[in-house]
């Protein structure tokens, strides 16, 4: 599941705003990170809020490009370690916060991707190294996959995932990506919400795969009972009759 907001201008990043950011931490409150390129080097920071983030944004310590990411836990615990991003490098230690080797790559996941233990199986028998320890989820095992496999491995996944990797030579994506106010997004349902508050609209709902990667309008279902309920409550008296669908309507 989880957003990711892949800024790699810094006419995109200047479209961020504190509400925007806001937005994808509800619908996705699971934790938080970003990662930047500045000065040719990569710093990524995790399990850390959207305001402290805005805050880096607003004072040039994060520039563009840079990824930020927002998590909604689908496999793993949902945990500080578990946030993203996940470091592609060959020891797979899991960190919180630092500064990338040159040949290593800060890696976000929006998805679920649910074969990945049989992948990282793959992985580890092919190239005899160790499987990583600790905390573990999807995410963090396409990380230990790719040092291996390299990035363009993502594109022979048989999924709809989207995928951000930012490293010393610039900022990569994968799968189909939307504008949400001038920002480049995995996801755009977060855009229906406002931080603090329900949604918008309580009719929107998720695409066929339920990757929430789109939205579309659902009509709401008639129900003849909420119907009955709010009409005499609005006239205090009960209904001779029952309405029938199109007369609800009107």
């Amino acid at each position: 599941m989880c957003v990711i907001l892949a800024l790699e201008t810094a006419k995109e990043l200047s479209s961020i705003t504190l509400d925007i950011l806001k937005n994808a931490e509800t619908t996705n409150p699971h934790g938080n990170g970003y990662a930047t390129l500045k000065n040719g080097k990569v710093t990524f920071e995790k399990g850390v809020t959207m305001e402290s983030i805005w805050k880096k944004i607003e004072s040039g310590d994060i520039v563009a490009p840079c990824v930020i990411h927002a998590r909604i836990t689908s496999i793993g615990d949902t945990i500080p370690e578990l946030t993203h991003p996940f470091i592609i490098s060959e020891n797979s230690e899991n960190k919180m916060s630092g500064t990338l080797e040159s040949n290593e790559s800060a890696f976000f996941h929006n998805g679920t991707y649910s074969d990945f233990k049989q992948l990282m199986l793959q992985t580890a028998l092919g190239s005899g190294r160790k499987l990583p320890s600790g905390a573990m989820s999807d995410s963090r095992g396409l990380a230990y996959c790719l040092q291996t496999l390299g990035i363009q491995a993502l594109e022979y996944l048989d999924t709809t995932d989207k995928f951000a990797i930012l490293d010393s030579s610039g900022l990569s994506k994968f799968g189909k990506w939307f504008d949400v106010s001038g920002v480049p997004s995995s996801n755009n349902y977060y855009e229906a919400y406002d931080y603090g508050t329900f949604p918008k609209n309580n009719y929107w709902t998720t695409d066929s795969y339920q990757n929430e990667d789109e939205q579309f309008y659902k009509e709401p279902e008639y129900n003849y009972n909420s119907a009955q309920k709010e009409i005499t409550e609005f006239q205090s008296k009960p209904l001779d009759k029952k309405p029938t669908k199109s007369e609800h309507k009107k």
